[in-house]
């Protein structure tokens, strides 16, 4: 199995620390070949200081945003490498739902772990507030943890489609501490006869043909 590279982007949230949480209890830091732990600092928009020309607004990164930004990084860092996994830590500016998708182009990592719960408020911009975003628009899978409890059991939802197969390679290549329990789902569609149309010397056996495909269809 070919190591894993993550990317973990954070706001130091309940939310992301789930996400941190969920990752270190499931996955086999053997397994994987790097955590790429992700903050972005949000761009705030300031008004120049009195007498000066240009008095429209200007949009800067608050020092303050940007130090705390670090601190989460390599807490972070800090927690995973102490349970084995190997980081990188990465700094970068802008709107998270944006950035995270655009960073996720460029470095084209094998799978995105992500909270559902991001801070909130006037200046800060939570990575749970962008997820469904997130997976939407980045080019590979996202994992969107809504508990910090390791993985120990998977509904496979398949019907045999490309999107089906490209699910099921994902989860065969999840690196997974222990053994899981798979549940692998489909749905089997069977179209009841209409009332109209068949000659009534055909009704019988034509709902006993429905009968027959229900029967086998709960079977599978």
């Amino acid at each position: 199995m070919t190591a894993m590279r993550v990317l973990f982007p954070t706001d130091g949230s309940a939310g992301a620390q789930e996400a941190l949480e969920l990752m270190i209890a499931s996955f086999d830091p053997t397994a994987v070949e790097t955590v790429e732990v992700l903050a972005v600092i949000p761009r705030v928009t300031r008004w120049p200081g009195a007498g000066r020309e240009d008095h429209g607004p200007m949009t800067v990164i608050d020092a303050a945003h940007r130090d705390a930004a670090k601190g989460t990084v390599h807490s972070v860092c800090e927690r995973l490498e102490a349970a084995g996994f190997r980081t990188v830590a990465t700094l970068l500016s802008g709107h998270p739902a944006e950035t995270i998708v655009l960073h996720a182009r460029a470095q084209w990592p094998d799978l995105i772990i992500v909270g559902t719960r991001g801070l909130s408020g006037a200046h800060r911009q939570g990575v749970g507030s962008v997820s469904g975003k997130v997976a939407r628009y980045a080019p590979t899978s996202e994992l969107v943890a809504r508990t910090p409890d390791p993985i120990r059991r998977i509904v496979l939802g398949y019907d045999a489609s490309p999107d089906a197969e490209l699910a099921l390679d994902q989860l065969a290549g999840l690196p997974l501490r222990e053994a899981t329990t798979v549940t692998v789902c489909t749905v089997y569609e069977v179209a009841a006869p209409l009332a109209s149309g068949v000659a009534p010397t055909m009704v019988a056996e034509v709902e006993a043909a429905y009968r027959d495909e229900l029967l086998e269809a709960r079977a599978v």
